[in-house]
């Protein structure tokens, strides 16, 4: 049965804080393991973060570390020895019912005795008796050899310890002898000032002991980081991630752009260089005639000048006939290529522009909803700081106000 502990003890007339003490379990941070500790550790040395026990580099100074805590002991989501384990003390065993009798045996003896319960003159004198426990004692010249074999340190510092007894009995003797009554009444406090004390606050206590230059400190058991603190480390984490798929899904869209850009380009390209081919093997009427002549038809450096009643009842032969229709065949081609690459060209564009058209928009709406998650992320990183000032600020910091001077 453990005996119950005052929270507040009165000690030369001060309120003094009781907290109980237990021994807890001996953990490493350098291999994770409990039964040692780390300035014991045999294993090599890791630079291992003290928090979740991974290698990552340490924040900088003014940081809050982002790493998920991870106790040694219980392997829970928390510091390790914090006040949220359940298993950071060294709990011992059980008492099993052959240690309470053994315990409960001594008690039942001493009540069974009936030199206890008797008066001193029936108590026997043989339980004084204990000579066969010890040794039988030496002879008396055993007894001087052992007190020659003494250091003479030893027999100088018996006499400074006589002289100083000595000294101290004539200065008590020296002094007014004082009644008992009075001794009393000096050792034992007053009633009215031990009720004055109890009612003074502890911390009104506990600030007169110190001095005016100490600064007020709060005592109190490790704890690890308040649930509020862990929501929002992890809310942040969260945010993270989604930053990082943002950012990759941007990075990807940027890709896709730049891959129908050129090929864009490279479609343009190609209906260039068809329209300039055409246009170059395009023929036109009189060069048709040149690189194909007719040869019915006269030759005027060999065949005499015509006459003029004559030259105007003349009329085309077949062969020219076929060669305008070939001319016009050609020019109907070319007309209908170019309309097809006109029409192959603006359906491209009408496309291109299409997916162009949806991509802006999916920027504009990464670009959004970027603005969102960097309000909420300031707005989350404004809360934590917020919530991580009032947690490392002590409850009792306030330091009692200076009595004003009465003028």
């Amino acid at each position: 049965m453990t005996p119950n502990l005052p929270k507040w003890i009165f000690y030369h007339g001060t309120d003094i804080r009781l907290y109980p003490f237990y021994n807890r379990v001996e953990s490493c941070f350098n291999c994770r393991k409990v039964g040692h500790r780390t300035d014991v550790c045999p294993m090599p040395r890791k630079q291992r973060c003290r928090r979740c026990g991974e290698e990552h580099p340490t924040p900088g100074q003014g940081e809050t570390p982002a790493c998920t805590p991870r106790c040694i002991v219980c392997n829970g989501a928390h510091n390790t020895g914090s006040s949220n384990c359940k298993y950071r003390f060294i709990k011992k065993a059980p008492p099993t019912p052959q240690s309470k009798q053994e315990a409960q045996e001594p008690s039942s003896n001493i009540h069974r005795n009936p030199s206890h319960s008797g008066s001193s003159s029936r108590r026997s004198p043989s339980s004084r008796d204990h000579s066969a426990s010890f040794p039988p004692l030496g002879n008396s010249s055993n007894q001087q050899q052992r007190r020659e074999s003494r250091s003479p340190s030893h027999t100088r510092r018996s006499g400074s310890r006589s002289a100083k007894r000595r000294g101290s009995r004539c200065r008590s003797h020296s002094r007014r002898p004082r009644s008992r009554s009075a001794q009393r009444r000096d050792s034992r406090p007053s009633s009215h000032s031990r009720s004055k004390s109890a009612r003074r606050s502890p911390s009104v206590s506990r600030s007169s002991s110190r001095g005016p230059g100490e600064a007020s400190k709060s005592v109190a058991w490790q704890r690890g980081a308040p649930a509020s603190l862990l929501f929002s480390d992890s809310q942040v984490r969260k945010l993270a991630k989604e930053n990082s798929a943002l950012k990759a899904q941007i990075s990807a869209q940027q890709s896709q752009i730049a891959k129908l850009t050129s090929y864009i380009q490279s479609l343009e390209a190609k209906i260039d260089r068809a329209l300039s081919i055409d246009k170059q093997t395009t023929p036109t009427s009189s060069e048709t005639q040149d690189a194909h002549p007719n040869p019915l038809a006269p030759n005027p450096a060999l065949s005499p000048v015509p006459q003029l009643q004559n030259a105007n009842k003349r009329k085309a032969a077949t062969p020219t006939a076929s060669l305008h229709a070939d001319a016009d065949i050609t020019t109907k081609v070319t007309t209908a290529v170019t309309a097809a690459i006109s029409t192959l060209k603006s359906d491209l564009n009408a496309e291109i522009e299409t997916r162009f058209n949806a991509i802006l928009q999916t920027i504009r709406e990464t670009t959004t909803s970027f603005a969102v998650l960097k309000s909420s992320t300031e707005a989350a990183l404004a809360d934590f700081s917020v919530q991580l000032a009032i947690h490392r600020t002590p409850s009792n910091s306030r330091q009692t106000p200076a009595p004003t001077p009465i003028t």
